[in-house]
């Protein structure tokens, strides 16, 4: 699909040990029509599924709100491993916020988000 209308990217990565069947990465892709496309990754890259669906207006307003909460929660966490979330949010085709890749423990904003994101794709959530 085209990235015309791409509202939100949003990426959360392994950050710990890889290996045979393990996840690696989950990226979510929301449009301003209220698509949602749902890619994820494990076992070393030879496990790719995808998955598309529409989401209410809603949660569409409900995502938006958290991250906009997260705009003024975030901080830099430190870490040893685990996972980490990339953020990417778009008016057009103008990047207008980006929370770069890293840990979001005890940021409770997107502590939800991250939640909320996994419910909505019907996936178990990783941590």
């Amino acid at each position: 699909m085209d990235n015309e209308n791409l509202v939100l990217r949003i990426e959360h990565e392994n950050w710990g040990e890889f290996g045979p069947g393990i996840w690696e990465s989950t990226i979510w892709k929301i449009y301003g029509d209220l698509r949602m496309e749902i890619f994820l990754t494990a076992d070393l890259g030879n496990d790719k599924k995808k998955k598309q669906t529409k989401i209410s207006q809603k949660d569409f307003d409900y995502i938006l709100d958290l991250l906009k909460q997260s705009e003024k929660d975030d901080r830099k966490v430190e870490a040893l491993d685990g996972s980490a979330w990339e953020i990417k949010r778009y008016q057009g085709k103008t990047l207008v916020w980006e929370r770069k890749k890293a840990h979001i423990y005890g940021i409770r904003s997107l502590e939800v988000l991250s939640g909320f994101l996994y419910k909505l794709a019907g996936i178990k959530k990783i941590n």
